[in-house]
């Protein structure tokens, strides 16, 4: 055993060696089955002593056979962590392996579209390209040229536009029953199901060339500014000016002093701003005054008591619209069109308020509790409510979040009280030219004796009409509403007043009043009911009348440049050509105005359309196809 052993020791087969050893140590005690293996192994290793590996082979098979297991190793649950890891590195890759698939199948799609597009643009170059001329081609190629050839050298810094030496070639339509084939179509298209629909097409001559649903009556929302812009043409003219009056109880001394009050008399001016103020402020430094002994008194008797139009509840009732400056209300003495911009930007530091600015800082606004925290990640988000304070002021309340590196934003919000802002705002004008105003302003009547100090005039009612209509203005369609009303039926203008004279005029034009149903001036209600046949009556009869025709037609928005169309029928046919009010509420959008033909003549139209609140986008495409299709329509010579 012991030269076994040895021989063991000598090949280093140490474990193997070991196992061997114990098997024929531990034989004697194991039972009456081990003995008898163990004498056969005896018998196996005494009948064959010749070699040593030969002995090795049987020592190999005893180990087999009494199934000796060898203990487990440490270095085997090393491997079993690395395979695992390896499987998990794996699995890493092939999910990398995979986003990076769908990465380039993306890029690919992305490669794909931009080819298209590449492609369309180069069929319509070559499409326009045909229409030019060789000789007007290379001018234009050679201007266009020198214009990038001198930019290069710094000659000059404007940058160059696209020149187009030609006008885009349009496909027109020269059969009428094409057009009213097509105009059925869009009328009737699957995105309009469930909606109601009314479009009319007329001639300057009054000639109905398509109508669908065309009497019946409709929510016309900002429509409605097309009756009013009219009737103020009518009842006070273009060239009307509005004055704001400043009164004395005396004169002032040869000191600068006036002994008495101060009166500023408004007259409905919804263009007044705080730079008017300045002005009048700085006439009155430059006519000697100094001082006022007594208070600033405000006028507003011109206008009633109630500030917030009929049907304007609706829209006040919903939640975070009860102080949007859409909606602002109406007084004879007014300022920035009764709204104050609130600045909000973050704080120095995390955890500090946010910074607050006003605009126009004033004197009517009592406080400013100010709940916005600075904060590191997140959303722009404010609230701004605003308070009354006594009836006659207002507190500012704002609470929400702002990120640290987030840019400031400005918000518009309206004021409640429009004759206090005013005054406040002047008695700040007069102290800032060192007119010293002791006292708080009141409201009051110019006392009869009262002498005028100065007068304030407006730009013409034309340039006020044309913002109104540009941006569709509803504080100044319905300062102008109860203007009228003072025009046709003496002060306090109201609303009830102003609708009045506004279906006075209707009447005139031929209109019944029993075929519409008008609660306001600007839209802004689901109460009014008008047919698009009405208002393209309107702009018809608006047309023929020389004195008001140029004001009327400026004051309506043109496609793909200005107000309400701005970013509208761009790339159309219609761009530039067409001219026409828009109108939008929840579910409710309409477009109505002129626009030239492709032989350049007048077409006069009116599209109203009713449905549900997701519809709005869809309306917008089907009325900018109208405008398409009716801008490449030839009208035929008789």
């Amino acid at each position: 055993m012991h030269s076994i052993m040895n021989h063991w020791q000598l090949r280093r087969k140490g474990l193997f060696s070991g196992v061997c050893a114990l098997t024929l140590l531990l034989l004697p005690m194991t039972g009456a089955s081990a003995r008898s293996k163990k004498e056969s192994a005896s018998v196996a290793i005494s009948s064959t002593q010749t070699s040593p590996s030969h002995l090795v082979k049987q020592l190999k098979n005893i180990h087999t056979k009494l199934r000796i297991h060898q203990p487990k190793k440490r270095h085997t649950q090393k491997r079993k962590r690395r395979t695992r890891k390896r499987r998990r590195r794996a699995r890493k890759r092939k999910r990398r392996a995979q986003k990076r698939k769908r990465r380039t199948r993306k890029r690919r799609r992305r490669a794909r579209k931009r080819k298209r597009r590449a492609q369309k643009r180069r069929r319509r170059t070559r499409k326009r390209r045909r229409w030019i001329p060789h000789y007007l081609r290379y001018v234009a190629k050679k201007y266009v040229g020198y214009i990038k050839k001198m930019r290069r050298l710094r000659l000059i810094r404007i940058r160059p536009r696209k020149i187009y030496p030609f006008r885009r070639r349009i496909r027109k339509i020269t059969s009428l029953t094409k057009l009213q084939k097509r105009l059925r179509r869009l009328v009737r298209h699957r995105w309009l199901r469930r909606a109601k629909i009314g479009l009319v097409v007329m001639t300057q001559a009054g000639k109905v060339l398509f109508q669908n649903n065309a009497k019946k009556l409709f929510i016309p929302a900002s429509n409605v500014k097309i009756l009013t812009i009219s009737a103020a043409m009518h009842y006070l003219g273009p060239h009307y000016r509005f004055v704001t009056k400043i009164y004395g109880s005396r004169s002032i001394d040869e000191h600068g002093v006036l002994r008495g009050n101060l009166y500023l008399k408004g007259s409905g001016d919804p263009s007044l701003r705080t730079e008017d103020l300045w002005k009048i402020s700085r006439r009155l430094y430059m006519l000697g005054l100094r001082k006022v002994t007594g208070r600033i008194y405000l006028d507003t008797t011109l206008f009633d008591k109630v500030h917030f139009g009929p049907g304007w509840e609706d829209h006040a009732a919903q939640p975070g619209e009860r102080y949007l400056s859409y909606m602002p209300p109406v007084g004879a003495l007014s300022l920035n069109g009764n709204i104050i911009r609130i600045g909000v930007r973050p704080g120095l530091k995390i955890g500090d308020k946010a910074r607050i600015t006003l605009d126009p800082r004033s004197y009517y606004v009592r406080r400013i509790i100010n709940k916005v925290k600075t904060i590191r990640h997140g959303r722009f988000r404010v609230r701004i409510k605003m308070l009354s304070h006594r009836r006659w002021r207002e507190k500012i309340v704002l609470k929400g979040t702002v990120p640290i590196h987030a840019r400031p934003d400005v918000y518009r919000r309206r004021v409640t009280h429009p004759g206090w802002y005013t005054g406040f705002q002047f008695a700040r004008a007069l102290r800032s030219h060192r007119i010293r105003v002791s006292l708080w302003p009141r409201m009051g009547k110019v006392s009869p004796r009262a002498k005028s100090l100065y007068r304030h005039y407006s730009q013409p009612l034309g340039a006020i009409l044309r913002y109104a209509g540009k941006v569709s203005s509803n504080f100044t369609t319905e300062m102008i509403t109860k203007l009228m009303g003072v025009r046709a039926y003496r002060k306090p203008g109201s609303w009830t007043k102003g609708v009045n004279a506004t279906r006075s005029f209707l009447r005139s034009l031929g209109i019944p009043p029993t075929s519409y149903k008008l609660l306001n001036g600007s839209g802004l209600s689901r109460g009014n009911r008008i047919s698009p046949y009405i208002i393209a009556t309107v702009l018809r009869k608006m047309l023929a009348h020389f004195a008001t025709r140029p004001d009327f037609i400026v004051a309506q928005p043109i496609a793909g440049y200005d107000g309400t169309l701005r970013w509208r029928m761009k790339r159309s046919s219609a761009r530039g050509v067409l001219r026409a009010k828009t109108g939008t509420l929840d579910g409710v959008s309409s477009l109505s105005g002129y626009v030239e033909t492709a032989n350049r003549k007048i077409l006069i139209f009116s599209m109203l359309m009713n449905g549900r609140k997701w519809q709005g986008r869809y309306f917008r495409r089907i009325q900018n196809r109208v405008g398409n299709l009716l801008s490449r329509y030839v009208i035929p010579k008789k």
